[in-house]
């Protein structure tokens, strides 16, 4: 098994993630794992099914408690310290995963002190999107697919997800009375 999804929580509402995440994937891999981090309020899956699978499973249905579901498209256990050290090897993740992609995305990077040491969010999240832009890439906020990267526990997640690929946020929006066409 291997770690595919990164599932962040408010720390109150934790079991519930838990529960409505394991209930998503459990009919699909009985086998599969869940971990909570001691440190931040982060769910960790581990299963036999490919990453997007997962990720596509735990969003079909709006998860009610779940704030952001993350699936892994890599996962990069060396340390990283300082910003720009941290940012080139961010780059080179993005750059070898996105590929090809005809649209644009935004970036938001979480460095928690597990691999990223030594950088704020702001700041490393500016400096990658800033690099990738240099590089062709367009990178804003208000682009729908994203790329996240995850410092957890387990390595530096980095998660690349396509326009489309994400029903979270246009349930979020018709739960709250938002019509999003």
């Amino acid at each position: 098994m291997r770690l595919v999804l990164l599932v962040t929580s408010k720390p109150w509402n934790i079991m519930r993630v838990v529960e409505e995440v394991g209930d998503a994937i459990y009919p699909y891999d009985p086998d599969l794992r869940i971990e909570v981090d001691s440190g931040y309020p982060l769910i960790y899956v581990f299963s036999r099914l490919p990453s997007l699978r997962v990720f596509k499973l735990v969003i079909a249905e709006p998860p009610a408690y779940a704030e952001r579901v993350v699936p892994v498209t890599y996962l990069f256990k060396g340390k990283l310290r300082g910003c720009e050290e941290a940012a080139e090897a961010i780059v080179e993740m993005v750059s070898a995963h996105v590929r090809g992609w005809q649209i644009g995305f935004s970036v938001e990077a979480r460095p928690r002190g597990y691999y990223i040491i030594g950088c704020g969010a702001k700041r490393l999240t500016n400096i990658v999107a800033g690099m990738l832009r240099g590089m062709g890439f367009s990178v804003s906020r208000r682009e729908r697919g994203f790329v996240r990267i995850e410092d957890t526990y387990h390595g530096v997640v980095l998660s690349a997800v396509a326009e489309g690929s994400d029903r979270v946020s246009f349930w979020r929006a018709r739960r709250l009375g938002a019509w999003v066409g």
